[in-house]
């Protein structure tokens, strides 16, 4: 509009048809809106129906997971002594009556490993009302001397500490302790790698062993039983020393009165003349008379 023109009244036409417009774009709004709460609360209400749907599942969850249907109604123990099942059960922590799907099967595991004498074990449930605990126990590989008898595994772990030598398992001397159930004589791994060559070989059987005394943590003497003859061995290599000890049986070198052999020289074994202890241990260190090996 230009300066200092009045402006001119609007027609009738005109004010009616702004008016019809003015009241379309304002139904239009109102509808939108409408339409967006609805939506709005349609959400709302749909969230609330899910968060009632959780929570009843979870009510109903709970309600079934501690239901007495599927609470412990029996603990089998397998792969051991049954003389040792009531203590694998009560090492577990688990008790009749406890619900079965809440129970935490490692921490059960690990209680049960407390037992030194148990190498391994597996914990399962099997529904409805058991569980299941199989363990693995350690085998007796030595008795160990050190003023008092230990029983050793394989592994040099001690199984029991003041038992009786029996003669069922050979016996390791020369290895300081002392040592308490569940320890880990490493002082034995020497004599323990000698056995366990002895064992794989297959030349001369546990039950012909009477001693593997430690000198030092490189020298094992191995007495026999029927015998008397002594092995002097080094334990980092036996495997070798009684192949050498094999071939030389095989020969007519090898004699059963002998006061033992030593296997430590590569390609060669030195026959020891004496039986007397205190000399017998100076000819293990500057040999004897020679049969030669190849």
């Amino acid at each position: 509009m230009r300066k200092g023109r009045k402006a001119r009244p609007l027609s009738k036409r005109t004010a009616r048809r702004k008016s019809s417009v003015r009241r379309k774009v304002t139904g239009q709004s109102l509808r939108t809106a409408a339409v967006k709460g609805w939506w709005v609360l349609r959400g709302m209400l749909a969230g609330l129906i899910a968060a009632a749907v959780i929570y009843g599942g979870w009510l109903g969850g709970k309600a079934v997971v501690v239901h007495p249907y599927l609470s412990v109604k029996q603990i089998i123990v397998e792969g051991g002594d049954r003389r040792h099942d009531g203590g694998v059960r009560a090492l577990s922590g688990v008790t009749i009556g406890q619900p079965l799907l809440t129970l935490d099967l490692e921490e059960a595991r690990k209680r049960i490993l407390k037992d030194p004498r148990i190498r391994d074990a597996v914990v399962v449930r099997k529904l409805p009302d058991t569980l299941q605990i199989r363990v693995e126990y350690r085998s007796p590989a030595a008795v160990v001397f050190d003023k008092v008898f230990y029983l050793v595994d394989t592994e040099g772990v001690v199984l029991a500490e003041g038992v009786r030598q029996t003669g069922d398992y050979p016996l390791i001397t020369g290895a300081g302790g002392p040592w308490k159930q569940g320890d880990i004589a490493s002082e034995v791994l020497p004599g323990l790698g000698v056995l366990a060559a002895f064992s794989a070989y297959g030349l001369i059987g546990y039950d012909r062993i009477s001693e593997v005394r430690l000198s030092d943590d490189r020298t094992a003497l191995v007495s026999l039983t029927d015998t008397g003859i002594v092995l002097v061995m080094a334990t980092d290599t036996p495997v070798d020393q009684l192949d050498r000890l094999a071939r030389l049986m095989e020969t007519n070198h090898y004699d059963v009165n002998a006061a033992g052999y030593d296997l430590r020289f590569q390609g060669r074994v030195v026959r020891l003349p004496e039986r007397s202890g205190e000399k017998e241990t100076n000819l293990y260190r500057r040999g004897g008379s020679e049969h030669g090996q190849g």
